[in-house]
């Protein structure tokens, strides 16, 4: 199915810019046409556009068909693309609340999936968290290692004034 979205096709971004106004309002129309039509959910994937939920799954379609099975499924697609870490707009926690209201709608048809993707955010927040940590640790080392360096380069440098001190007394002869 998804083999279709991989045709290849590029837009200059001269071309995009100026196109990008009317073929979003577009778009916009034929989604509003099809909810009209009442003929199924339709997934429309567009890669490398900024802003691409509201594009793609605007919420005031929902308000259409509040409740139908139309409106959970498009409510189900626009959480999974808040929580696709490769979105520009991706955060977290946006993410965990479009699914959890996903979960909260009557009767969501895709509850496992969206249970496992609620799964698959807390792991991804518990490796963040542990990355941070193991940064954190990190830098705390360096800094460590480096005050060690500059303590022993200070150590150093005192000692190498007394050897100057020492060898000044030893090399003057005494009248």
């Amino acid at each position: 199915m998804l083999e279709s979205a991989e045709i290849g096709h590029r837009v200059d971004k001269k071309v995009y810019s100026r196109e990008e106004p009317r073929l979003r309002e577009a778009l916009l129309l034929a989604q509003f046409e099809l909810s009209k039509s009442r003929r199924g959910p339709v997934l429309v994937i567009v890669s490398g556009v900024d802003g691409l939920i509201p594009v793609i799954a605007p919420a005031e379609l929902d308000d259409v068909e509040a409740g139908s099975a139309d409106a959970t499924e498009s409510a189900f697609w626009r959480a999974m693309l808040r929580a696709d870490p490769r979105n520009p707009a991706f955060e977290p926690g946006e993410a965990r609340r479009s699914i959890e209201a996903y979960l909260a709608a009557p009767n969501p048809r895709r509850r496992t999936e969206a249970g496992v993707m609620l799964r698959m955010l807390d792991l991804a927040d518990s490796l963040r968290a542990v990355q941070a940590a193991q940064r954190s640790s990190a830098e705390a080392r360096d800094r460590a290692r480096d005050e060690e360096v500059q303590k022993l380069r200070d150590d150093l440098q005192r000692t190498q004034a007394e050897l100057d001190r020492i060898k000044k007394r030893l090399g003057s002869p005494k009248p």
